[in-house]
């Protein structure tokens, strides 16, 4: 670069008259250390500039690649033949009592279960995906999994994986949105209340709307299902670990 000695502009080398004030710039004056230090000035100035834009393409792959990406959750086995005849009939047990009474299920009768009343297991996921194919949707979010990590006796993850689907499933990409629920009973019933939520390993931080839509999502699954509908009217409390959920059941009224 080039100093206006009247106005004190940089100008680029090789320009006859300054850009700041118009001056004729002296540039038959103009020593070889001059425009060494103005090349080194411009090469320190594009090098952080390059700096910057990596830092900044690498800041947005790492924020498309943690939406994607699943979050830390126990694999639980789906029970199958004897094992699932079992909890099937606990849970027949529990839905048909008429006075008040707890229930202990093992995590994997509890979530095997839910799966079946959830409508994801795999074949009822393949099902639904062929039905949406049928139907010409060319972009859909497809439930496939879903999951529950204790954080503690009073609160739960519930992460529910997705399959978002474009253009005959040319284009496949796993979704997870995780709510963060605090199990609150009230000695009536039992509630989980949404403290925050996060998409892939992003947390919301409690945002409003996103977190709305995280709630959506979820609510989509269980809203308009009636078994699932009266599984959350019978129950009267809530006990999560690690590795058992103990329900109470409400005392049915007399008719």
């Amino acid at each position: 670069m080039i100093r206006c000695p009247k106005c004190q502009t940089e100008n680029m080398i090789g320009v006859i008259f300054c850009r700041g004030c118009s001056e004729k710039l002296d540039i038959d004056n103009i020593t070889p250390d001059d425009v060494t230090k103005a090349a080194k000035k411009s090469n320190v100035g594009n090098i952080i500039r390059q700096t910057i834009g990596v830092l900044v393409l690498v800041a947005i792959i790492g924020l498309l690649v943690a939406l994607f990406l699943a979050p830390p959750f126990p694999v639980v086995t789906t029970l199958e033949g004897e094992a699932l005849t079992r909890a099937q009939k606990k849970q027949l047990f529990y839905m048909e009592h008429t006075v008040e009474t707890d229930v202990d299920f093992t995590m994997e009768e509890f979530m095997t279960l839910a799966r079946i009343e959830l409508g994801l297991t795999p074949e009822l996921v393949d099902k639904d995906a062929e039905k949406r194919s049928q139907e010409g949707t060319t972009v859909y979010l497809v439930p496939q999994e879903y999951h529950i990590v204790v954080v503690n006796e009073n609160r739960v993850k519930l992460i529910l994986k997705s399959e978002f689907q474009a253009f005959d499933e040319a284009i496949k990409l796993p979704v997870y949105t995780t709510l963060i629920c605090n199990v609150v009973n009230s000695g009536e019933k039992a509630e989980l209340e949404v403290v925050d939520a996060s998409m892939g390993r992003i947390p919301m931080f409690g945002i409003g709307p996103a977190v709305d839509k995280m709630v959506q999502r979820h609510r989509a699954l269980t809203d308009y299902n009636e078994p699932v509908q009266d599984f959350f009217r019978a129950t009267k409390a809530v006990t999560v670990t690690e590795s058992a959920v103990k329900l109470k059941r409400k005392a049915q009224a007399a008719k």
